[in-house]
This record gives C-alpha cells, structure tokens and sequence, in this order.
C-alpha cells in the first residue's frame, strides 16, 4: 500500500505557503495539492480524489470555510468522515449550523458543503463523522 502524502485543496496554497514559513515542514513528506476540476463526483459528496487508488481513502471537496477546504472518507474497519472545518462541533453539524469566518470564506459554498456532509452522515448512519474542533463523534 502506497503512502499518503498530506493533501489539500488547490486552492488552499495561500494557506500552505503561510504554514510553509520557516522550518515547519522540513524533514516532512512532500505537500500535495489536489485539483478537484477533473475529480469524479461522489454523490451525494461531491467532487473526490482517491488518494491511494483502492478507495480506501477518499479526498472530498468541501469548500466554503476556505477556498480548498477538503474533507475526508476512509474506509477501513468502521468507515469514517473526517469533515474537518466543514463542521467545527457536533452540535453545528446537527444544527446545521455552517462554520463562519476565517481567510476568504464563503457562506453560500460552506453551507452548500455542509449541506452535502450532512446528507451523506444521514444516509450511511454507520460512517462515524470526527468534527474539526472537538473529539466527540457520533
């Protein structure tokens, strides 16, 4: 099995070159950035890369929170959605509550993205959903 490289969305590269200043990465694998335009969509997700060709690790595109924001699925013994920024807390994700603020955000994409995570969360109930700001997972 091939090893993961960190990945974020394409647009995300204003972000990676503030995390990038100094050392902060060095000795670290290679950053690799996504392009969703071509990705297939993963209804009802959206646009996803299979980041190591055998679907056991899914990029998905959840923009909104920032430009690139992506999400992730794995799938292994329980399968789980790590929605990251897409949904900060358990309670906006149950609320549908989408996040606000940060770089260039946007309230239309991020609500649109929570929408779909949320959809996806309520049709495959045994996928545990890991929010970006709090341990808790149903």
């Amino acid at each position: 099995m091939r090893q993961p490289r960190p990945a974020f969305g394409r647009d995300e590269q204003g972000f990676l070159a503030r995390v990038a200043v100094g050392s902060h990465l060095a000795g670290k694998p290679h950053l690799r950035t996504l392009d969703y335009t071509s990705a297939e969509a993963m209804p009802p997700l959206g646009p996803a890369v299979d980041l190591l060709g055998d679907g056991s690790l899914w990029a998905i595109a959840t923009p909104g929170h920032t430009p690139g924001h992506t999400s992730y699925l794995v799938n292994g013994a329980r399968p789980t959605l790590l929605v990251g920024d897409a949904s900060h807390f358990a309670w906006a994700f149950e609320h549908d509550a989408a996040p606000r603020g940060w770089t260039s955000a946007d309230g239309a994409r991020a609500a649109r993205s929570l929408a779909q995570l949320r959809r996806f969360a309520a049709l495959y109930p045994q996928v545990r959903v890991v929010f970006g700001h709090e341990l808790r997972t149903n």
